[in-house]
């Protein structure tokens, strides 16, 4: 049995994406929205990166579970960031990692998988703001 990780973009400011390289089209987060995607099956791994290169405003993230269950309000950004939540062993963690890839904060938010059936990822923003932003979902594919 081989497991693939596969990656999902769930939203893009356009430009280059920092995750890739490769050029995707979009727009500035400039209000409240949401993005999510429903997994057939339970992932046993699972990682969530937002990447935020360029912002003006604050910004905040309610992450979690798309049915509903286990959603999490991420502490607000004033400043560029990348940020991963990883679900492993039996943790989700959330790490944030400063200019120079170096990881800035750790901490665990729950003991188990809140990405369990795929990912959810609402952002609120203040008025006038302007958020540059990739979001990306990665999982194992199962038993494929």
């Amino acid at each position: 049995m081989i497991k693939m990780i596969k990656d999902i973009l769930l939203y893009a400011s356009g430009g280059n994406d920092p995750f890739t390289g490769y050029y995707t089209v979009g727009s500035p987060i400039t209000s409240t929205g949401s993005a999510s995607i429903v997994l057939a099956s339970y992932p046993w791994y699972t990682r969530l990166m937002i990447f935020i290169p360029s912002m003006t405003g604050t910004v905040q993230f309610i992450t979690g579970n798309p049915l509903g269950s286990a959603l999490y309000n991420l502490p607000s950004i004033t400043s560029p960031t990348t940020m991963y939540l990883i679900y492993t062993n039996n943790q989700t963690v959330l790490v944030y990692v400063g200019s120079n890839w170096q990881v800035t904060q750790q901490t665990i938010i729950a003991n188990y998988n809140i990405f369990m059936n795929g990912a959810y990822v609402q952002w609120n923003v203040t008025s006038g703001s302007t958020i540059s932003a990739y979001i990306h979902f990665e999982f194992d594919d199962g038993d494929e």
